[in-house]
């Protein structure tokens, strides 16, 4: 597991991106044929007592 830095923001739909840097470290996983999964971790103050949530996670293929 890879944590893409810095953190996104949501906006007031609640969706968020972030553009991927391909010189950061991360990028070394990102060759075409991979497959990679991401998944948002995110702050849920209305949420459970643990104040954090996390989202589905969703697989990319690099082409």
């Amino acid at each position: 597991m890879k944590r893409v830095a810095p953190p996104a923001a949501l906006d007031a739909q609640g969706l968020a991106s972030l553009p991927l840097d391909f010189q950061a470290p991360y990028s070394a996983s990102i060759v075409t044929g991979a497959a990679l999964y991401f998944q948002l971790w995110y702050r849920d103050p209305g949420g459970m007592s643990f104040a954090f949530n996390l989202s589905d996670s969703i697989e990319i293929s690099f082409q």
